[in-house]
């Protein structure tokens, strides 16, 4: 991105133009024509995959069809390798998401769980952050910072104490009242919240640290496609209904237009304008 400088120079009435706002800049953000995205397969599970899924760090960890819990790796030639199990018996999991310093948040069984996890991925521990979030639709995890949770049309929000060992109850409660349990998925990047609409259309929510939301901008089309995406790091991880998981170079400043062809590799298309 890069800002362009406009200056008024004149005007044709007579009012003089403060010389302070004579000035305008436009942020500039380059993107790709539609369907020509490009993105680059990084594992496949072999079949539509269902089961739940997160990120820590660049390792990737889900849950298993016979519900035991593995982690995959990036390769030298930046692809995933073969997976690892570290958990068995998880039947009662339906969501994970991954909070530093080594800590694994898991809804089991309609409960809050958090699993500490070295960097063998050791389970030493766990304790119980909640109970009773088995109705809840959706939920995201926000930085380290709280969960956000949709019930019903409502989003909520559910801030922890400073550390993150427990929910901080007084400051809990209702963000948005209506319009967001029509979404196909939400996910955390950085300071937003991506939300994927009926239609595909991406959308970017921008929220403090305080969990005040501001007013959403578009930032792609065609986003219906992935059934789950996956912030990590400054990437996303996308996940198609085949099972197959891309990875995307990404940046919410810019539009992701995914709409028209299927998306293609860097090597099935050029998508590049020539001067």
């Amino acid at each position: 991105p890069y800002l362009l400088p406009i200056r008024i120079k004149s005007t044709s009435g007579t009012e003089p133009v403060k010389e302070s706002l004579r000035t305008a800049y436009y942020l500039i953000t380059g993107s790709y024509l539609p369907g020509q995205v490009p993105r680059e397969k990084v594992y496949s599970f072999g079949a539509p995959f269902t089961k739940p899924i997160c990120v820590r760090n660049a390792d990737v960890i889900y849950m298993t069809e016979e519900n035991n819990l593995v982690y995959l790796t990036l390769g030298s030639d930046g692809a995933y390798g073969n997976p690892t199990a570290f958990g068995w018996g998880w039947g009662g999991c339906d969501w994970l998401a991954c909070m530093e310093p080594g800590r694994l948040l898991a809804r089991y069984n309609g409960n809050i769980n958090c699993y500490n996890l070295n960097d063998a991925y050791n389970i030493l521990g766990q304790s119980t952050l909640g109970q009773g979030w088995g109705f809840l639709k959706q939920l995201v995890l926000f930085k380290d910072l709280g969960i956000l949770a949709v019930s019903g049309d409502a989003l909520n929000k559910y801030p922890f104490v400073p550390g993150g060992a427990a929910f901080d109850f007084p400051l809990c409660g209702g963000l948005v009242n209506s319009g967001w349990g029509s979404y196909n998925y939400l996910l955390n990047y950085g300071s937003n919240i991506l939300a994927v609409d009926a239609n595909g259309d991406m959308w970017a929510f921008p929220l403090s640290d305080t969990f005040v939301l501001g007013a959403p901008h578009k930032i792609g089309t065609g986003w219906d496609i992935y059934t789950t995406v996956l912030a990590c790091g400054e990437q996303l991880l996308a996940l198609d209904t085949n099972g197959d998981l891309w990875r995307y170079e990404f940046n919410p400043t810019a539009f992701w237009p995914l709409t028209g062809d299927e998306p293609v590799t860097p090597e099935e298309g050029d998508g590049i304008l020539a001067e």
